[in-house]
């Protein structure tokens, strides 16, 4: 949870040092608070187009995003991070609802055991999918790490 100072600058609220409000925000929470203490329920924070990807993608999963609860955060890589991890999150839902139509699909699970607590090499073991019990399937919206990939290719 982030909680800094901010002001209402042309109806956008903006981080600010000596602001008169309060914002608290993380993990899909947003508060705002006025000087007083009180909850402030309309306000919006500067628009990011980022955020458009994440409403389509949560529209075809039927999850319901508050764009302010991506947009709260005062810096920018704090922002992106939060961005990444929702839409990640939920095209990995979009994914998985896919190919569970059609096919047996496991999440997360474990293809061997991993010894990167000794060895100190981390070690992709759990894929984002197993389908049909032998196809890994790795949902990304970034871009793609071979390394993690062929470690299941070998499996």
């Amino acid at each position: 949870m982030i909680i800094y100072n901010a002001d209402l600058v042309d109806g956008l609220i903006t981080p600010s040092e000596n602001g008169s409000l309060r914002v608290l925000c993380g993990r899909g929470i947003v508060t705002v608070l006025d000087s007083k203490g009180e909850k402030i329920l309309n306000f919006k924070f500067k628009e990011d187009p980022r955020v458009e990807r994440v409403k389509v993608i949560a529209s075809k999963v039927n999850v319901e995003i508050d764009p302010n609860s991506l947009l709260c955060f005062p810096d920018e890589k704090e922002r992106t991070i939060e961005i990444n991890r929702v839409e990640g999150k939920l095209f990995e839902d979009y994914v998985y609802n896919l190919l569970s139509k059609k096919f047996h699909v496991e999440r997360q699970k474990e293809q061997f055991v991993s010894l990167s607590k000794l060895t100190g090499v981390k070690y992709h073991n759990r894929p984002d999918f197993v389908v049909n019990g032998n196809v890994a399937v790795e949902a990304k919206v970034s871009s793609v790490d071979q390394g993690q990939i062929s470690i299941f290719q070998i499996l």
